[in-house]
């Protein structure tokens, strides 16, 4: 049993970090633009995923500056310079 659970554990942790991988990619490629607002129902199902990798994805973008998270309102597109993104990678 226990097993099953970490292998469940695993594959959710490898989904959301396949929709923050696909969503840092299109930011750093200049296909989101800054202040292009991403909201998690239209991600999750452009992506073909449930909302909650899309939210854990979101989270992690913001910790790195990618994106900017602010209560009651849509997750939008920083305006990151080259500099700052270099600085991430």
């Amino acid at each position: 049993m226990r097993v099953e659970n970490n292998l469940k554990i695993e594959g959710y942790e490898l989904l959301s970090q396949k929709v923050y991988q696909a969503l840092k990619i299109e930011i750093i490629k200049g296909s989101l633009k800054s202040r292009t607002k991403l909201l998690e129902g239209k991600v999750a199902e452009q992506m073909g995923v449930s909302r909650t990798p899309v939210r854990e994805a979101l989270k992690e973008l913001a910790a790195e500056g990618f994106v900017k998270m602010n209560p009651n309102q849509a997750v939008v597109v920083s305006n990151a310079s080259v500099e700052d993104v270099q600085e991430v990678l």
